[in-house]
């Protein structure tokens, strides 16, 4: 669905650059396990940005972006001043699973 975003919305995708390959890479992304199921793996056309740690801006909103790598190798963390994004870094009662793209 990625390519579909960027197309209707005209959106930059922003990644760690350790899993600018899952883009293209079925192993790495695990959908090469969809075929057991009779569905397509699935891979990106888009060209991604490369997202580092540090402090950014876009539009008014200022964040402080953190390197968490374990659920995959390119997880991010984004800080906002009263909360923070953490994404599949945590779940409820447990962390990210690190077996997964391994």
């Amino acid at each position: 669905a990625l390519d579909q975003i960027v197309d209707k919305y005209k959106v930059p995708v922003y990644m760690h650059y350790s899993e600018f390959d899952f883009l293209t890479n079925t192993d790495k992304n695990g959908s090469q396990k969809f075929k057991q199921y009779g569905l397509t793996p699935v891979t990106s056309r888009v060209s991604p940005q490369k997202i580092d740690e540090g402090s950014m801006e876009i539009e008014s909103f200022k964040f402080k972006v953190i390197h968490t790598p374990g659920h995959s190798p390119g997880s991010l963390s984004f800080i906002f001043d009263d909360f923070a994004v953490v994404g599949d870094t945590l779940f409820k009662q447990g962390i990210g699973r690190t077996d997964l793209y391994k």
